[in-house]
This record gives C-alpha cells, structure tokens and sequence, in this order.
C-alpha cells in the first residue's frame, strides 16, 4: 500500500463486486474511501461530508449518474467527478456525461493502474486548482486591503489638504489684515496730528466767539471732528496699535453695568437679553476697548434685524482642554453676541473683518465695527468666529484668555477709574517738542494761554542741544514719533540728565508693546486732545516726579 493521503473519494456503483474491486485498489493507493450503492445515497454522503473526488457509475438504479454530476457540480463545484460506465455505451453518452459536469470519463472494464493513474491526475489537478483559488482569495484579500489602505490614504489626504487649505486660507487673511493694518496704522497716525489742530483750533475759537450761531457752526464742526477721531481709533484698533491699558475685568460684571446703557441704544424695538457665567470670569483686557467692542457688537445685531428682535449676550467658560473653534490654548472666556437677522453670505462673512468693508445702505456704517472687534480681540491675546446663515442669524463669538484674580482683584474689577478734573496748573516752563509745525503752534498757543512758558524745538537733538545749552524747565511735552530722536529715547535722554523734571509724552500712533512700556515710565497724551486732556496730563506728569 502507498502512503496514505488526506483525499477522500466516493465510490458510487450499484455493482457490488466492482464497487468491492475498485475501493481495494483505490484504498491500497493511499486514498479513503467510501462507498454508495445508489444515486440517492450517494447525495446523502455528499451533503454530509462531499469528498474530494466521485467516481461515478454512469448506470445507476434510482437516479442516473448523470443527474448526480450535475448536483454535484452545481451544489459542490469543487468536488471532482470520475464518470465510469460500461463498454457498451455510446459516444454519445460520453459525450452527455462530460457535458454534465464529469471532470474525466473511463469506459470498464478499467484496469487497476488506469484507475489509480486517472485518479491521481484529478487529484493533482484539483490540488492545482485549490491552490490556484487561495492564490486568488489571498490576492483578493491583499487588493481589498490595499484598497482600503490607499482610500485611508486619500481621505487623509484630502483632509491633510482640507487642514492645509483652511491654514493658507488664514495666512493669507492675517496677512491681508497685517497689511491693511499698517496702512491704517500709518494713516491714523498722520490724522491725528491733523484732528489735534483742528480739533484744538476750533476749541480756542470757539473760546473767542460770542455769536450764538458762530458758536453752532463751531460746535457742529467739532462734533465732526470728534467722530473722525472716533474713526481714526477705530482705525487704530483694528490695526491693533491702539494702546491698551490692560486690567483684570469681570466680563459679566461689565455687561451687568452696561445693560440699561445697551438697551437705550438700541431703542425699543428690540431687546437685550444677558445670559452670564456664575462664577464671573475674568480676562485681562482695556475696559473701554472691550466696552466699544460689545457696543459694536449689539449695534450690528440690532441693524440686522430692522423690525425689531432679541439680541442675546452670553459669556461662557471654555475649559483648557475643551474643543475650541479658534487656536487660542489655554482656558478661555467666550462673549457670544447672536441675533435672527439677515446673516450672511459667504462671500460678505469672508470680508467681515475687512476695514471700511460693510453691507449697509450709506451713511448707517462706516464699515469698522467687525474690523475694530477683530483688533481688540487679537490685541486682548485672543481671536474672533462668525456663525451666520443667510436668513436665519449670526453669533459672533469673542474668544478671549481667561485669568485669575485673588478676592481684592475681584472686588476692585468693576471700579472705574478716576478722572481727571482738567482744571489749570500753575504757570510752567515747559520744553515742547514736536516735528509737526501745525502740531507744535498749536500745543504752544494752549499752552501760552494757560500761562506756561515755552521753548519749542521741531527735533530731539534740537532739544537737547537747548537743554545742554542752560535752557531750563519745569515739564517736557515730547511726541512720540519723530524723525531721527523718538520721543521715548528724548525721554530717557532728558531724564538722565534731569531725572527730578517732569516728561509727558504725547502720540498719534504707536505700537502697543513700546507704549505699555513707556506707559510704565512716563505718562501719556493721546492725540487728538482737548485743553482739559493735556491739562489733566500736565497735573499727571507733575505727580510722578
């Protein structure tokens, strides 16, 4: 007997000494075997256990062999068929029995070696075929695998690309906005020496002038001029270098005091609604910046909804390892201001921040509001989202950093603080410099009004070079930005050699890092300023000798 193998065979035939003879020779060639005397009992077999390999007789008593191959090949493919029949069949039923299903077909009487030699050569062709179809589930498998691989592949890309997309998208906006900024920056600057001498010109006349109509003309006209410096710190603002006085705040606590002031600007058709964080939250910011910005905020709400409607101001606490919508870290206060107005487009929400960008009809908005929110939140360390559908509303959320405050602080976040009185100082000395010749006739004529004594110079060498010379003086009035010498160096120039002498000074335009810094050494006037403002900066200046 050979080696015994694995493969199972059916020997199906309802002879019983050729049924005997064939499973001998087939067992004695390694193979297991079993038998079936009928067709029906041979579908039993299969059903339970198919073989490897059937070999059929062709002439059965039940059921015709050839209806057994085509069960077989349609239920169980896989099972090989060895068709026998008798020497007297015809070709045409050999041809019937291949056309069944029969993988071979054999006429007995069969001798041993042809039998065996027959069957091996199905098996090693069923073994090939096996082999060949796990080759294929394999490689199904590795396709569907890498499939799947590469479309992990792509949606990671494309979301790498949607990542990429939307960080471009924000490099060019901050950028578009840097750029717009230091144009604003630099306009601002240059219009507030003009707004100083206007402004103060027509404060002065108006000091001279006692025809009642005279006196409406001038005071409409300095009204105007006060909106334009409004603009201009609007300007300022966005272009984030209004300077800011940073305190800790209590942002419900503010909006707690603004409320009735909120509600009468907006007048009755509409309503605001306060929904704020217990406990308060706190946020290092500049209160009056940080109040102009919710002020734009309920304005542009109550604009979107012309018939009226509820404006609804929420602060909230975002956890520092909360979701957040902007890339601000840490924890964070959220001021959300929502309204169901006309929201916006994509096109108008893309522009929002834009300065002068603005969708009311002329004369209702000058197109800064969203620009200046924009500028107080990003000078406040934090960042600015728009939630809007056309028809349906808009929340604009202010994301700002959080900070702790002892008890004290707490206590002493919603004072205001003092003003100020602007009464007159007694006359003076005073070193004026300034590069601006309208500027510097300007300030020396308020100043020699109030009783002071001047010496003005156009530069910072000018200045020192008198000073050096034995000009003496109680107060210097420096601006800021000059050519050659700024302020802040004549400053600390002027306080070396005379550290006990007052230095007030005065700027249209600087960048908030250097302000906050010479804010910690000198005190400063903000132009455009009226005679109670640099009065009250004077008495200022003084006490901090």
């Amino acid at each position: 007997m050979t080696g015994a193998t694995h493969e199972s065979i059916l020997n199906v035939d309802d002879d019983t000494a050729g049924r005997y003879a064939r499973s001998r020779v087939l067992q004695h060639a390694g193979f297991a075997v079993s038998e079936a005397a009928t067709g029906e009992g041979a579908w039993d077999i299969i059903r339970r256990d198919p073989p490897h390999l059937v070999v059929l007789d062709v002439r059965l008593p039940d059921v015709s062999g050839l209806e057994i191959c085509r069960r077989i090949k349609q239920h169980y493919p896989s099972v090989f068929v060895l068709q026998i029949s008798a020497s007297f069949v015809t070709r045409g039923d050999r041809v019937r029995g291949l056309d069944a299903g029969a993988d071979a077909y054999l006429v007995a009487p069969v001798e041993s070696e042809e039998l065996v030699a027959s069957v091996r050569a199905l098996m090693r062709l069923r073994r090939a075929e096996e082999q060949l179809r796990q080759l294929n589930e394999g490689l199904e498998e590795r396709v569907a695998l890498r499939t799947r691989e590469l479309a992990d592949a792509n949606a990671r890309l494309l979301v790498e690309i949607e990542d990429r997309e939307r960080v471009e998208a924000q490099l060019r906006q901050a950028q578009k906005i840097e750029a717009l900024g230091q144009l604003t920056g630099g306009i601002a600057h240059d219009f507030n020496n003009l707004l100083t001498v206007i402004l103060g010109g027509l404060e002065m006349a108006g000091d001279h002038v006692s025809d009642p109509r005279a006196q409406r003309m001038l005071a409409n006209a300095a009204q105007a001029g006060h909106q334009a410096a409004r603009l201009t710190a609007q300007l300022l603002s966005f272009a984030r270098r209004q300077h800011f006085v940073r305190r800790k705040l209590s942002m419900s606590g503010m909006l707690r005091r603004l409320e009735g002031f909120l509600q009468q600007t907006i007048g009755p058709l509409h309503r605001v609604e306060l929904a704020l964080a217990e406990p308060d939250w706190f946020v290092l910011t500049d209160r009056s910046q940080i109040e102009a910005l919710i002020l734009n905020l309920i304005i542009n709400s109550r604009d979107a909804m012309a018939g009226g409607g509820l404006i609804r101001v929420a602060v909230a606490s975002v956890a520092a390892d909360a979701p957040r919508p902007v890339a601000v870290k840490g924890d964070l206060v959220v001021l959300t201001v929502s309204d169901h107005g006309t929201g916006m487009t994509e096109e108008v929400k893309a522009k929002a921040f834009d300065p002068f960008f603005t969708t009311k009809r002329v004369g209702r908005g000058t197109g800064l509001g969203l620009s200046m929110v924009h500028g107080v939140a990003r000078q406040s360390g934090g960042d600015v989202t728009i939630d809007t559908c056309l028809g349906e509303g808009t929340t604009i959320g202010v994301y700002l950093p959080r900070v702790e405050v002892s008890a004290e602080e707490a206590a002493q976040a919603d004072e205001l603080e003092p003003t100020q009185s602007g009464e007159s100082n007694p006359p003076l000395r005073i070193l004026l410099v300034d590069d601006n010749a309208a500027v510097l006739e300007y300030s020396a004529s308020v100043l020699a009004a109030d009783g002071h004594t001047l010496t003005t110079c156009t530069d910072g060498m000018q200045a020192l070079a008198a000073v050096d010379a034995g000009t003496t003086y109680d107060l210097a009035l420096v601006d800021y930005a000059m050519p050659g010498m700024t302020g802040q160096e004549l400053a600390r120039q002027l306080r070396q050699r005379h550290p006990q002498r007052a230095v007030l000074v005065m700027t249209g335009f600087a960048e908030d890092a250097i302000l906050d810094q010479l804010a910690r050494e000198h005190v400063v006037l903000k132009k455009p300023y009226s005679l109670m403002e640099i009065r009250a900066a004077i008495t200022a200046a003084l006490s901090r000798r």
